[in-house]
């Protein structure tokens, strides 16, 4: 009824004081049916004509920001609310307005100008609603800015989410403030706070976009209790039921396998090995879960399978530390498997590829031990010599002394 009204006279260039307010009730009236481009366009005209001491002049901006920022325009809406907060430092608006910056440069990155206007928020207007959001973004501001120590960053951060957690408990941000504080718990190996935290946010937020994540860190907050057992059927084996499309399905699984393992449960976590290889083929776990259940494989002296698994990962893997792993555990698998001359030719390629191996004298010693089974007894007191002047050599040094003197 009002734009049927008010279009008309909008319309036209009404001159004089009694037509000041035409173009802001048109706006105004265009902003609550949300029609965003109409609105803006007589705020625009209302605002440019007139000065800060006209009455509405502040609704007009603020509403300008925020309709802008439904035209998918932040930078503009920045514009608009700065102007308001330089222009009407006594306005009604200015917790939403210094709430809304602060938002706005938050997701910019321009995090020293996001946390000006959100601790002036806190600071003046400590007990507005919009201060919940504001401590919201400074938590995550703080996390992500990298200044002072990890401590000083975690201890403040906590602070502002919980003070959401604890005044704002039917706000939006409360569930994700619960989530940051487990996570930030977990990190700081708080286990227990972490895993209340988790389970009070799938108590309280049923619905919430991020519980699989809680549901996850609940159970590895119970797995680094040793609580193996109960983190599989109170979070892991749910977690698979509940959220198979996740993307953390690949480290449940894998969290999973290691909760059995643990348990000395291992047909258990091959299965989950296998569950994680099968719903996540392109995981960045994969080639681990398959060294790992390589060695579960190898305890039950099941070689051929054990050497199939890792030279399937080998040909996959690229992290360095694991291929090292892979490499040596194939050629004990080798040695397992009575395959003297692979065993060696596989000790001495893991040599060759890691020079400064941790288990570079051990390999030594066994690229030996399989040349002197080999008959070749120069290539194994070469080995057997350079055990003796590897990297922690002392488990093998004796040995080493000795079979380089029975080589030669």
């Amino acid at each position: 009824e009002t734009l049927k009204t008010i279009t008309p006279l909008a319309k036209k260039d009404l001159k004089g004081k009694a037509f000041n307010q035409v173009k802001f009730i048109a706006g105004d009236a265009h902003f609550r049916t949300e029609a965003w481009a109409e609105s803006v366009t007589n705020l625009s005209l209302f605002v440019s004509s007139l000065t800060p001491a006209e009455p509405n002049y502040d609704t007009a901006l603020m509403e300008m920001g925020l309709a802008v920022q439904k035209l998918g325009k932040p930078e503009i809406a920045m514009i608009h609310l700065n102007a308001l907060v330089s222009s009407c430092p006594k306005s009604d608006h200015m917790p939403m307005a210094l709430s809304e910056l602060g938002r706005l440069y938050y997701e910019a990155k321009q995090y020293p100008q996001a946390k000006g206007h959100l601790q002036r928020l806190s600071g003046s207007y400590s007990n507005a609603p919009e201060r919940v959001a504001g401590e919201y973004y400074l938590g995550w501001i703080t996390l992500n800015e990298q200044q002072g120590s990890e401590a000083e960053r975690v201890f403040t951060a906590s602070q502002h989410f919980g003070y959401v957690v604890r005044t704002g408990p039917s706000d939006p941000l409360c569930a994700d403030s619960l989530l940051q504080l487990g996570l930030i718990n977990l990190k700081a190996t708080k286990y227990q706070e972490a895993y209340t935290r988790m389970t009070e946010l799938l108590s309280r937020f049923p619905k919430f976009e991020k519980n699989d994540e809680a549901l996850y860190s609940a159970g590895v907050a119970l797995a680094r209790q040793d609580q193996w057992a109960a983190a599989v059927a109170n979070c892991f084996q749910p977690f698979t039921n509940r959220f198979a499309q996740s993307e953390l399905l690949d480290r449940t699984f894998y969290e999973w396998a290691w909760c059995e393992r643990r348990q000395n449960r291992p047909a258990e976590a091959v299965k989950r090995y296998e569950m994680l290889i099968s719903a996540r083929p392109n995981s960045k776990l994969i080639d681990r879960a398959r060294f790992e259940m390589s060695e579960l494989t190898f305890d039950k002296q099941q070689y051929d399978k054990v050497i199939g698994d890792l030279l399937k990962a080998l040909g996959e893997a690229k992290e360095p530390g694991l291929r090292e792993q892979i490499q040596h555990r194939l050629a004990w698998a080798y040695l397992g498997k009575g395959d003297t001359a692979t065993a060696a030719k596989t000790f001495e390629a893991l040599l060759v590829a890691f020079p400064q191996s941790d288990i570079a004298a051990t390999a030594h010693y066994q690229a030996g031990e399989c040349r002197m089974k080999l008959m070749e007894f120069l290539p194994a007191s070469v080995h057997f010599a350079a055990a003796l002047d590897a990297k922690n050599s002392k488990d093998v040094h004796e040995s080493s002394l000795i079979r380089l003197g029975e080589a030669q």
